[in-house]
C-alpha cells in the first residue's frame, strides 16, 4: 500500500491579492501589538513596546514589494514576541554584541517561518549580509547557537501566527542570555 491519496475533487481556490493582504492584516491585527508607521526605519522598541515602520511606499520600487514590507513587519515583531510580558527573551541591562546578533538571527529566522507559511516570497535585503557577521562571530562563540535560534524563532513565529498558542507558550524562556551563557 502507497499510502493515502486525496480523492479527485476540486483544488483549493487561489486567493487573490486582497484576500492576502487582509489575511496578512488579520494576522498582524491579532497580536496587539503597537505599530506606528512613518519614517525611513523599521525597529522595535522595547522600552514603549512599540513597532516603528517605514512608510509601505518605502518598499514599493516596482509595485510589487509589498511582500517586503510584511517580511519586516514580521521581522519587528518577532523582536516584539521576546517582551517581558510575552516570551520574555530579552536580558537586562544593555545588549552584547553576540547576544544582539542572536536576537537578530532570531527575528530573521521568525520573520521566514511566517512568510513561508503565509505564502510571502521576499527579497534578500542587504541587511542580511551585515547581520551575517554578527551570526558567525556568535557562531563560533556558542556552537549550538544556530539550533537555539531555531527554537525560539519557531516560538515565536507561533506567537505571531496561532494566538490561541500564545500562555502555553508565555514565560521566562532567555534564548539570549542561555546561548551566550552555554
Amino acid at each position: 500500500m502507497d499510502g493515502w491519496q486525496a480523492p479527485a475533487g476540486p483544488s483549493e481556490p487561489e486567493r487573490t491579492p486582497l484576500q492576502k493582504l487582509a489575511s496578512l492584516e488579520a494576522i498582524v491585527a491579532a497580536t496587539g501589538a503597537t505599530i506606528t508607521e512613518g519614517g525611513s526605519e523599521a525597529y522595535y522598541r522595547p522600552s514603549a513596546d512599540q513597532i516603528v515602520m517605514p512608510d509601505g511606499w518605502r518598499f514599493n520600487r516596482d509595485g510589487t514589494r509589498v511582500a517586503d514590507w510584511y517580511a519586516v513587519l514580521f521581522h519587528e515583531l518577532a523582536h516584539w514576541t521576546g517582551h517581558k510580558s510575552r516570551l520574555d527573551r530579552f536580558t537586562d541591562g544593555a545588549v552584547s554584541r553576540p547576544e544582539y546578533a542572536l536576537e537578530e538571527l532570531v527575528a530573521d529566522l521568525a520573520s521566514a517561518f511566517v512568510c513561508a507559511s503565509t505564502g510571502i516570497a521576499s527579497e534578500p535585503r542587504p541587511d542580511h549580509a551585515r547581520y551575517l557577521a554578527g551570526w558567525l562571530a556568535a557562531a563560533k562563540a556558542e556552537p549550538k547557537m544556530l539550533v537555539k535560534s531555531a527554537s525560539a524563532a519557531t516560538k515565536a513565529a507561533r506567537y505571531i501566527l496561532e494566538p490561541e498558542s500564545r500562555s502555553e507558550l508565555s514565560g521566562r524562556a532567555p534564548i539570549v542570555a542561555a546561548a551566550i551563557a552555554a
